[in-house]
């Protein structure tokens, strides 16, 4: 069962309708192909890292902050307790329904995401709204906080459901008037008789939609071409451990404690290891990444003195 990714109420005039938000959509299922970055002399997987170029360092995210370019390399500095200032007391979790649209007059270009609405309690009050729509042919447009952003939507019916759009505001929809090589005027002239013959081939070809009938062919040919490969042993295994690729403490941890339980297995139940045994397996686990990142400071440091000695030799 999915898991709800937001939860409050429509808010339709006085009456408010407890529900849930549910993506309709997910370029990132288990169907989608995605890769991630390796090296190709040694298979290790590439670590993107919060680089410094001034003081060459790598950056912990606890000396992060958000930066707004103003003008070219000026940036104002704005703290997370600003922005959540902004945020509305009133109406934090809830569709707001502000008006009433044709579908008809709405183009798809606005639509963002899609969310599947479910009842969170008596569907009474749902499907009440869920009827006053589908016998209007009406939509409705709401306003919604998702993830720390306002967001204009769209409630309309799909068959039995609710569904939710977020849309794009006007001025993030760029202007079609821009794109160049539009044909106009004369330039726009068509033949009578070629309009005729494209409107017998569309009709041949028109059918009922049926969204099975097109099939996603790229990925299916990737996975047999991974497949192949798999079955022809083209396998690189990647020699640096999951825990240097950042698992923290926690992957380090359940490894301790299977070596904990081996070692009381060795000793015997009348001598099981103790939590200092625990604290010291996973201080030996943690040694590893010590000396990796001592390594990367040392690389680092080498890497600022060179560029000190290449500038001196320039301007020397």
């Amino acid at each position: 069962m999915p898991r709800p990714m937001w939860s409050g109420a429509i808010s339709f005039g006085l009456v408010n309708i407890p529900v849930k938000l549910y993506k309709a959509t997910a370029s990132t299922s288990g169907k989608a192909i995605s890769f991630h970055q390796i090296h190709k002399t040694c298979g290790s997987r590439i670590k993107q890292l919060r680089w410094c170029p001034k003081e060459d360092v790598e950056v912990p995210w606890d000396e992060v902050v958000k930066g707004y370019e103003f003008e070219k390399g000026k940036y104002v500095e704005v703290q997370k307790e600003e922005l959540d200032a902004l945020l509305p007391d009133e109406d934090y979790a809830s569709v707001s329904i502000e008006n009433f649209v044709a579908l008809a007059d709405v183009d798809p270009i606005y639509f963002d995401r899609a969310y599947y609405i479910s009842p969170d309690g008596s569907p009474k009050a749902y499907a009440l709204l869920h009827e006053a729509l589908a016998s209007t042919g009406k939509v409705a447009v709401a306003r919604v906080l998702l993830r720390t952003r306002s967001h204009l939507a769209l409630v309309r019916v799909l068959e039995d459901h609710l569904v939710m759009e977020t849309m794009y505001y006007d001025k993030e929809v760029a202007d079609p008037a821009e794109v160049p090589g539009i044909p106009k005027g004369k330039a726009a002239h068509v033949d009578k008789k070629q309009v005729e013959v494209a409107h017998q081939l569309i009709e041949s070809m028109t059918i009922a939609w049926d969204p099975e009938r097109y099939k996603d062919e790229y990925t299916q040919k990737v996975k047999k071409v991974i497949e192949a490969k798999i079955e022809g042993g083209e396998v690189v295994e990647s020699p640096v451990p999951r825990a240097e690729e950042g698992g923290g403490q926690v992957v380090d941890l359940l490894d301790a404690l299977k070596r904990s339980v081996d070692a009381t297995k060795q000793r015997g139940k009348n001598h099981p290891a103790t939590l200092a045994d625990v604290a010291g397996l996973q201080q030996q686990q943690q040694q590893p990444v010590a000396r990796s990142k001592a390594r990367r400071v040392k690389t680092a440091t080498r890497r600022r003195g060179g560029a000190k000695r290449r500038s001196r030799a320039r301007h020397g």
